[in-house]
């Protein structure tokens, strides 16, 4: 075990903070390495761990160009020796952000297409000729044209997996000290592995930005069914959305006045997380 990884893994700091109300917010922070990239580690991780037994040297990632998502597996799998292909979609190529340059920086080779719809046409054509990670692991004896051929990742990383790989981070949350978890859903990975993690043991929270309810509701079942866990039940009451908040990316200036005086007094910011929370 590396330096990196002994350090993702060491206990998370829990952070209290004290509301207005009477109420308590305790944050676990997961939040120690740039882009957002320490839950995505745990995620990088549960999927290494297991490319790295059977020797798994290539591989295929895709996904949103500017995302934290891809840059941050970009930028593991690279720094863990891995040969990368990225397939990435944008409407607007000649953007540039901090995600992009670290995917065009931590990928050996670059497919930009501009759209999304191109981007699945692509993959579909891929999936055909190219191991997933399920076929991997589902045999124990992997034929060497396998092993040598790159293996195509899903996209958020979406897979059993990258599920069990956050185990570390539950693990650390005592739930007899608290009466709910709430998650950030994001791509409904995080959310989903804590659902089969804690079972009915607590009341689990995803919240739900720029996406409407429906279609992540809709998001869930489909994820739930491809990571294989049935047993899981999603609660439409406890998928929190705040109604006019506007699509991801999009500005409120009194949400911005909010997350900043929060910020000012409390020292810490991870404003979608914190303002939804505090609205329940």
């Amino acid at each position: 075990m590396n330096l990196l990884q002994k350090f993702i893994l060491s206990s998370g700091n829990i952070q209290i903070v004290s509301l207005d109300t009477q109420a308590k917010l305790s944050i676990l922070r997961d939040d120690r390495l740039a882009f957002g990239m320490g839950t995505k580690f745990r995620k990088f991780l549960g999927i290494h761990s297991k490319l790295q037994v059977q020797n798994v040297k290539k591989v295929v990632l895709q996904g949103e160009l500017h995302s934290n998502a891809l840059a941050a597996f970009c930028f593991l799998f690279y720094n863990f020796g891995y040969q990368i292909r990225s397939i990435a979609y944008t409407r607007d190529p000649k953007r540039v952000t901090a995600n992009s340059i670290f995917v065009k920086w931590n990928s050996h080779e670059l497919e930009i297409v501009s759209s999304r719809d191109e981007w699945k046409k692509k993959i579909q054509i891929l999936s055909e000729f190219l191991p997933g990670l399920q076929d991997v692991f589902s045999k124990t004896d992997i034929k060497k044209d396998i092993i040598l051929r790159p293996i195509l990742i899903p996209e958020y990383g979406m897979s059993l997996n990258a599920a069990e790989g956050l185990n570390s981070l539950w693990s650390q949350i005592q739930i007899s000290e608290y009466d709910r978890l709430v998650v950030d859903l994001g791509s409904g990975l995080t959310f989903l592995s804590a659902k089969k993690y804690f079972g009915n043991s607590i009341p689990i929270y995803g919240v739900n930005i720029g996406f409407p309810k429906k279609k992540m509701l809709d998001w869930l079942e489909q994820k739930k069914s491809l990571l294989g866990f049935s047993e899981v039940k999603i609660e439409v009451e406890k998928i929190l959305e705040i109604s006019n908040l506007g699509g991801f990316g999009s500005k409120n200036d009194i949400i911005l006045e909010y997350c900043n005086s929060f910020y000012r007094k409390i020292k810490f910011l991870w404003s979608l997380f914190i303002l939804v929370n505090l609205c329940m």
